[in-house]
């Protein structure tokens, strides 16, 4: 029977030939998995292209769920990011399949059906193009283009999920996929630990100077994004055992990672949460807070040996450094070094020395090849003040999408309680952004999240998930059976 409606028609159709593609995608899948079983050999490249055929598959029938679905997998994916196939390692795949889902997404013709189409943000895309125009006619052409590239991606996610979640039922999908995220950060973590590249293990080995292994960097960075968002859930939700528990579980993994820029950045998260806790006397988000010290103070005691001398600002670029030169594990001379070289002209002031210049200016400042340790001072030798001055309006955009959600009088209070939170994630960020750089860090995807989200929640004022999540938990108390006079609760007839 043919429908006199034209969209019923219409989605009939799509509807048709997006099975029809999953049933060919699903076939060849299992080929291509009974091949690797046949061929150990061929495993190798057999189960990406198997994978990818997965994906394709999801992305065709529902493109956000498979954004959504990278999101989740890139912890697991910096496990063995080293890995390569056809001439790709797993993170340049995991980048060109995010390019592509979002592609799909913004690009479906349905896409403008799903809700409110906000307008494009100028000030990332301002950053996104001041970067490769400012530095590419200077710099390594290669790290100018994997810089670029890593910061389209995120950006292009936060794009996408601000139109995901430009309806509560879109909000709903990203915080649970939030919630797999902490997941697989707690599990990625668990797994470079047994690697030994890891808190002092990575300390402690000449690996951490190998530019082709992942240290705790990475995994430590997006567990401080994690962290705000399994308190902000404890703040919202009545049944927050599981987020309380990988918060905890989180946080201990923060300590035992080494990297003293993430104390610096979760420490605005804890103490913003501890005050909304106290201010509105929520007996559960407090013992949360007592139970992260807990966690904390154990897992300090249990590494002291090897904890303090990372606290104490012990170099471990060499002994020739002079002892204030060597704070920060030789940040003060690094600093020194490449903002007396960004400013040794008028041209390097104005416009920059090229993307990679910094590892030469202080390679010739302290005999070690590293990069500069701060986003800001990196950006200000590749692309000069003007570049800075596009990474500011990045920034301040960051800051602005989660600060007028907290002070939107349309919004909920607690909506503009998780908004709060949310900020002092930001803070976070930009703390560790300026003590170590964080922008090009896998962190920035969880970022985009963050920032997709609040932006999106701005545009459904009172009707957000939040919202719906706080009037059921109200409901639920309203309707919950009274108590017999033995205390005990009365059942309820079915």
């Amino acid at each position: 029977m043919i429908s006199n409606n034209p969209s019923e028609e219409r989605n009939r159709l799509t509807s048709t030939r997006q099975n029809a593609f999953i049933a060919v995608a699903c076939a060849l899948l299992a080929l291509l998995i009974g091949a690797a079983i046949a061929d150990p050999v061929g495993a190798r490249l057999a189960l990406p292209i198997a994978l990818g055929f997965l994906l394709v598959a999801v992305a065709g029938r529902r493109p956000e769920a498979a954004v959504l679905g990278l999101v989740v997998a890139r912890p697991i994916v910096d496990c063995f990011v080293q890995i390569q196939t056809f001439g790709f390692s797993l993170g340049q795949l995991w980048g060109g399949a995010l390019v592509f889902c979002c592609a799909i997404y913004l690009l479906a013709p349905d896409s403008r059906e799903r809700g409110v189409t906000p307008p494009i943000p100028w000030p990332p895309l301002v950053f996104l193009i001041a970067y490769p125009f400012l530095t590419v006619s200077h710099g390594d052409v290669a790290l100018v283009l994997g810089g670029t590239v890593k910061l389209a991606s995120w950006i292009l996610l936060a794009l996408v999920v601000e139109r995901v979640c430009a309806t509560p039922q879109g909000q709903a999908l990203t915080l649970r996929a939030v919630m797999l995220t902490a997941v697989s950060v707690v599990v990625a973590i668990a797994i470079v630990i047994s690697q030994n590249r890891y808190g002092a293990s990575y300390y402690d080995s000449a690996s951490r100077l190998d530019a082709t292994t992942q240290g705790p960097h990475q995994f430590a960075f997006m567990a401080v994004v994690a962290v705000f968002f399994m308190l902000a859930t404890v703040l919202i939700r009545r049944d927050s055992f599981l987020p309380a528990m990988l918060a905890a579980v989180l946080c201990g993994e923060l300590v035992l990672s080494f990297v003293r820029t993430v104390y610096v950045g979760v420490l605005p998260i804890l103490v913003v949460f501890l005050y909304l806790a106290t201010r509105r006397l929520r007996a559960r988000a407090i013992a949360v807070f007592l139970l992260l010290a807990v966690v904390a103070s154990v897992a300090v005691y249990y590494s002291e040996g090897a904890i303090l001398p990372r606290l104490q600002n012990l170099a471990f670029f060499g002994s020739s450094a002079t002892p204030t030169s060597s704070l920060g594990s030789g940040r003060i001379a690094i600093w020194g070094a490449t903002l007396s070289s960004s400013f040794s002209t008028w041209t390097h002031a104005l416009f920059g020395q090229g993307v990679g210049a910094s590892r030469d200016v202080i390679r010739q400042a302290i005999g070690v090849s590293v990069w500069a340790h701060s986003d800001l001072i990196e950006l200000l030798l590749a692309g000069g003040i003007l570049l800075v001055g596009a990474f500011a309006t990045l920034i301040a955009w960051l800051f602005i999408s989660t600060w007028r959600l907290a002070v939107d009088d349309r919004q909920s209070r607690l909506v503009r309680r998780w908004a709060i939170l949310a900020v002092s994630c930001i803070v976070g960020y930009f703390l560790m952004s300026l003590t170590n750089g964080v922008v090009f860090y896998q962190a920035s995807v969880l970022m985009a999240v963050l920032i997709g989200l609040c932006r999106g929640m701005y545009l459904t004022p009172g009707q957000t998930v939040l919202d719906r999540i706080s009037t059921r938990s109200s409901h639920e108390l309203r309707t919950a059976p009274a108590a017999t006079p033995d205390n005990r609760p009365a059942s309820r007839s079915i």
